[in-house]
């Protein structure tokens, strides 16, 4: 037994089909040793992704919580702009949809305030 294990795998013995034949086991199964790797590898990358990244849940409260912004006294605010205020409101729910990623259904503006 001993012998068997201190023999050389390619002597100047044997033929080049063989030394060719050990030569592409040995290659084939260091490629298929590396894939191997790098397929758990990937896999522990995707997992480790998703666990990180998860958010936790929201309660009920906030996820349809009201926008509050302040709006102006009627004084204020000059009788030819008040008809735009349907674009405003609705320019603000995109904004505010954009920006959060919820839908524009899930909160409401309840007021609003112009600065100048």
């Amino acid at each position: 037994m001993p012998d068997i294990i201190h023999k050389p795998i390619a002597s100047h013995a044997s033929s080049f089909l063989e030394a060719l034949k050990t030569g592409s086991t040995t290659a084939l199964l260091g490629m298929v040793i590396v894939f191997a790797v790098l397929a758990i590898i990937f896999a522990a990358l995707v997992i480790m992704r998703k666990a990180l990244n998860r958010k936790p849940k929201a309660s009920a409260a906030e996820t349809i919580a009201p926008v509050v912004v302040s709006a102006p006294a009627p004084e204020e605010q000059p009788a030819e702009e008040s008809t735009d205020d349907c674009a405003i409101v609705a320019a603000i729910v995109a904004a505010i949809s954009a920006h959060t990623g919820k839908a524009p259904t899930s909160f409401r503006v309840v007021s609003f305030k112009r600065r100048h």
